[in-house]
């Protein structure tokens, strides 16, 4: 019996349609090009996800156990990433790989800096120029074209109706962390620079790395669950908050985000939405929803690196708490309680135990810039404000 070449020439178009031509064997074997062809499919998904369970371990340790171990596991992963894209890869998954550098360099750069003697809206800036400019690093050694990744102006409508979203994400994830203001004041004078700098370098620096960058090497490797990775990826990051509410929150958003980008083919809109999240979160809705704040301009500048190291449990921080909020002899209980935790003052960076010598032989306590820090309602408030500067970024 003759064979039909004609059916079978139509098969091969048909399962090349996508790129991956399929040779016909006979009993119904796998020929060397599909198995290469599933085996590439495989090594595709498998790696993404590896290094998403490393950075998700990284971020847990550090929030919850050491952040000096958490800060060693970034950075393993950091220089894994590079070797990896530098010699294994092959060249969809390498420019996914370097893609994805920048997220233990967002956490290494937050963490490493020594920023204490700026104000906390300047970390923002700080931290996230470098991070700017490696990403427009990313951008060229990827070879990605800035219009694909969503820097252009397309759908002006729909990128003003996704931003204005930010004010009600704003609002939801206030009710969720309840952090401090980082202004002084709800004013114009106290809060169009701070604002300003949060839509700059949280908005778009972020929307950049994660929607822009990541999301779009991501597709060349595990195709349509790109955003569903970098929606992980970024509640990942977010663990800091010690919320699994806000985890999920975030979640949630980052898939809203992520969809909004591929529909539109525009950043515009996410970046608007996540610099009015964060400017309603920490500039706005703070002044609205309670009639007395405390302002962390000054505060966070000296506790946001020590105070996670000093107590990273839960224990410890009620202990404070209750310290902290006793009416008359709280400065002499504080001191006590860190001359009980001595041991753990040799376990932190000099600058940090530098910073809690000084707080436990101050004339007046816990004090910055004149202001006495002991009439903190709640040291968990402080722990959630603390954590906040740092998973910005």
């Amino acid at each position: 019996m003759e064979v039909d070449h004609s059916i079978i020439k139509q098969e091969e178009v048909k399962s090349s349609a996508h790129g991956y031509p399929k040779e016909i064997t006979k009993n119904g074997l796998k020929s060397p090009v599909e198995i290469e062809k599933r085996l590439n499919i495989s090594v595709n998904i498998l790696v993404p996800l590896i290094y998403l369970g490393a950075l998700t371990l990284a971020e847990t340790i550090t929030t919850f156990a050491s952040p000096q171990v958490g800060m060693i596991l970034h950075g393993v992963i950091l220089v894994a990433l590079i070797l990896h894209s530098a010699v294994f890869a092959h060249h969809g998954l390498q420019k996914f790989l370097i893609t994805l550098t920048l997220a233990p360099l967002i956490r290494l750069m937050s963490l490493s800096l020594p920023l204490l003697q700026f104000p906390l809206i300047y970390w923002y800036a700080l931290i996230g120029a470098p991070l700017l400019l490696a990403a427009f690093l990313v951008l060229r050694l990827t070879g990605f074209k800035a219009d694909r990744i969503g820097l252009n102006l397309r759908h002006l409508p729909w990128q003003l109706a996704i931003g204005l979203t930010g004010v009600v994400f704003g609002f939801m994830e206030y009710i969720i962390l309840h952090p401090s203001p980082l202004n002084k004041a709800l004013s114009w004078q106290e809060t169009l620079f701070p604002a300003l700098i949060l839509l700059i370098f949280t908005g778009f620096l972020e929307e950049f790395i994660f929607r822009g960058l990541i999301q779009r090497g991501a597709y060349g490797t595990v195709g349509h669950y790109g955003m569903l990775y970098v929606a992980v990826l970024f509640a990942v990051l977010h663990i800091g908050y010690r919320s699994l509410l806000d985890v999920v929150f975030v979640f949630a958003v980052g898939l809203f985000f992520g969809l909004s980008v591929i529909r539109t083919g525009s950043l515009l809109g996410v970046t608007i939405s996540h610099g009015l999240t964060n400017i309603a979160l920490y500039l706005v809705i703070p002044f609205l929803m309670s009639p007395v704040v405390n302002p962390v301009a000054g505060q966070h500048s000296i506790l946001i690196t020590a105070q996670p190291l000093v107590a990273t449990t839960s224990n410890d921080l009620r202990q404070l708490t209750s310290l902290i909020e006793s009416p008359s002899d709280s400065v002499q209980n504080v001191r006590d309680w860190f001359d009980h935790k001595e041991t753990q003052l040799l376990e932190i960076p000099d600058t940090c135990s530098k910073i809690v010598v000084g707080w436990k032989n101050s004339d007046n306590g816990f004090t910055n810039n004149n202001r006495p820090l002991t009439n903190l309602s709640s040291f968990d408030t402080l722990q959630r404000d603390a954590n906040s500067r740092r998973n910005d970024y």
